[in-house]
């Protein structure tokens, strides 16, 4: 039931048992004494989650008044996966980009030897015509 929820409002996504949500959960995680914080704070105990994203994502300022808001979150129950993550600034707004770079596991692969190569169907004319 949970999936279906959040896969209507963010990027759900599950890895090898591990789960990553990505979303613009309009839920300030800055305030976790208000009902919006209590109930992302509850969201993550319950399932084990930890926010990738520490700093504001959203800031407004009004007048003299400056407010600080982090409402796009990365949630994910395996936090070893993340090589980084945080916010970037484009400047076109006043709520920031977040971005995780996820590490990668490449397969090494045993370098071939040859040790002879046979010129049986080696063409000599072939060869000279494709020469500049």
């Amino acid at each position: 039931m949970l999936k279906f929820r959040l896969q209507s409002v963010s990027r759900f996504h599950e890895m090898d048992g591990s789960v990553i949500i990505i979303s613009n959960l309009n839920l300030n995680r800055m305030k976790p004494e208000s009902a919006e914080g209590k109930l992302l704070l509850d969201l993550k105990v319950e399932h084990g989650l930890q926010c990738m994203i520490t700093s504001p994502t959203r800031v407004q300022t009004l007048g003299h008044i400056t407010t600080h808001s982090l409402i796009d979150v990365i949630l994910t129950n395996n936090p070893e996966l993340f090589k980084n993550c945080g916010v970037y600034d484009p400047g076109i707004s006043d709520q920031e980009l977040v971005y995780g770079f996820i590490k990668e596991k490449v397969k090494s692969q045993r370098g071939k030897i040859i040790n002879l190569r046979t010129s049986k169907s080696f063409g000599i004319e072939k060869y000279r015509s494709r020469r500049p």
